[in-house]
This record gives C-alpha cells, sequence and structure tokens, in this order.
C-alpha cells in the first residue's frame, strides 16, 4: 500500500555509529622499507604539542565527515570545528 510506503519512509531514521579512529604503529627499516608494529584500538588523541593538536584535529574531523557522509547526513559542527 503506498500510504504505509511513505509512511515508513518518514519514520525512517539512518543508523548512526560513532566513528572508529585506530592507531596505527610503523618503523622505517634501513631500506625504507615500513614495517607495521602495532594497531591501537584507543589510540591517545590528547594533543602534546601545536602540531599535534592540529593533526589529531584534522584526524578527528575527517572521521566526522567520512561517518556523515556515508549515512548521508548533513554536516554540521560546533564551535572549534
Amino acid at each position: 500500500n503506498d500510504q504505509s510506503d511513505h509512511s515508513a519512509q518518514r519514520n525512517y531514521q539512518p543508523f548512526v555509529t560513532i566513528p572508529k579512529i585506530l592507531g596505527f604503529d610503523f618503523m622505517i627499516d634501513s631500506f625504507q622499507n615500513p614495517w607495521l608494529l602495532e594497531i591501537n584500538r584507543f589510540p591517545g588523541l590528547e594533543p602534546r604539542s601545536n602540531l599535534d593538536s592540529d593533526v589529531k584535529h584534522s584526524v578527528i574531523y575527517d572521521a566526522w565527515v567520512a561517518a556523515a557522509k556515508r549515512i548521508d547526513a548533513p554536516i554540521v559542527f560546533g564551535p572549534g570545528f
């Protein structure tokens, strides 16, 4: 029935999850080959310097943008972003 289909579409809420950020630790050997040392499920996102803050802010921002695009949601951020 068309009416119930339209009602279901109006009530549909996309499933939203918080983006997961992983930390990948690499080592570069003397031949410039990268070696994956570990993958951190909970990387430290607390900045230790101004440069570190800029990098981590960018990673967090990009993760949220990717999550929003995945569900075709508007990208809206509060103060500080």
